[in-house]
């Protein structure tokens, strides 16, 4: 049907182009009009499949001559070996003695980056300009992500002649914001900031609620430390207490269960203790709320991924798809059971002995050195 209404359309075009005479436009023909089609197509859905590469999806895959390989999945793991090197160049800058041959791949690495972030911000860019994406990008963080991954590098350029002259915390600055972007960068793949948000808008009112009572008990111990210790005669004490706001400070790591200082007054060893008490309880529980969902998140997952492994298993049997076929690690999985296997051997029996009667030698040699 398509190729019926291509040449249809040929047809109306010599046509016009005939009732036009030689004026008129260019006869094109049904063939040519159909290649343009379709190649327009071909290139449209790529373009349209680009996003969803660059965010690390896997349902784009290629036939290549070893085999299929999803791009998404290659495309991911190249940002993430890539981004690594990164970040292991920006911390190994400082050491000195480093091998030329380690500097060398390092700083090849980190160009890579360069050029693999730059790229990527071209292309997004672009698909934004021809409505091929489902959000706004420059519209949302992820442009000013991907802006603070590759244009630090170009004033952090010596060839440009700017870190040389640039004072040293600018240039300390620019490298921090790079790397930053650079790590951010891996959320796509990763999604860990996005099971934060999740749980934060899931406990929204609880996260309101206990955040009004630590700010409330923060600043009342603040005010009731600094009346007890403004005037400690110990130096050291007294300087974190010259003020309200001074003592906010270390107030707030006696609120999470810290305790830096001992030299207190006599009020302030009874107000130490009773942050311990009772206001460490209530000052960490968002803190435990966010840990605690976060927790509950991951066993839903967990329990989702057993039920496929369980599915799997129930096609192909329990065994088989959990014990292995190799002789060798048959014979390793036995001497490592020791007793506990259903047929011990005295092999097994004989290791698991000698591995306790080491092991209680070594706790009793530690022991002894201790006591020496």
């Amino acid at each position: 049907a398509e190729q019926r209404a291509v040449e249809n359309s040929s047809k109306e075009a010599s046509r016009e182009g005939s009732v036009m005479g030689s004026d008129g436009p260019p006869e094109v023909s049904g063939r040519e009009t159909q290649s343009r089609r379709l190649g327009g197509r071909r290139n449209q859905g790529l373009a349209a499949k680009m996003p969803r590469i660059m965010d690390g999806k896997s349902d784009c895959v290629w036939e290549s001559s070893l085999g299929p390989v999803d791009l998404g999945e290659a495309y991911a793991l190249l940002m993430k070996v890539l981004v690594t090197g990164s970040v292991l160049r920006f911390l190994m800058a400082p050491l000195e003695g480093l091998p030329g041959s380690v500097e060398f791949f390092l700083r090849l690495v980190d160009c890579t980056t360069f050029f693999m972030c730059f790229g990527e911000f071209v292309i997004r860019a672009a698909l934004e300009r021809r409505g091929l994406l489902r959000k706004p990008y420059f519209a949302t963080a992820w442009s000013l992500i991907d802006l603070a991954a590759f244009v630090p590098a170009v004033f952090l350029a010596r060839s440009f002649g700017v870190s040389s002259n640039a004072p040293r915390w600018l240039v300390d600055a620019l490298g921090s914001i790079m790397i930053v972007g650079r790590a951010l960068k891996l959320e796509r793949f990763y999604h860990g900031f996005r099971i934060f948000r999740r749980l934060a808008d899931e406990n929204s009112d609880v996260f309101f609620a206990t955040g009004l009572l630590a700010l409330f008990l923060w600043l009342v111990c603040s005010v009731l430390m600094y009346l007890c210790e403004r005037e400690n005669p110990n130096e050291e004490t007294r300087k974190y207490y010259t003020s309200v706001p001074a003592s906010m400070w270390l107030t707030m790591l006696n609120l999470t269960g810290e305790c830096p200082l001992c030299d207190y007054t006599l009020g302030g060893r009874w107000i130490i203790g009773l942050m311990g008490v009772v206001a460490v309880g209530f000052f960490t529980i968002p803190f435990g709320l966010m840990s605690n969902g976060f927790e509950s998140y991951l066993e839903d997952h967990e329990d989702n991924d057993d039920d496929d492994d369980e599915e799997e298993q129930d096609e192909v049997g329990p065994l088989a798809a959990a014990a292995p076929t190799d002789p060798t690690k048959l014979l390793c999985l036995r001497l490592l059971q020791g007793s506990s296997a259903n047929t011990p051997s005295p092999a097994a029996v004989f290791f698991e002995r000698v591995a306790v009667t080491a092991s209680v030698l070594s706790v009793g040699q530690t022991l002894h050195r201790s006591v020496r």
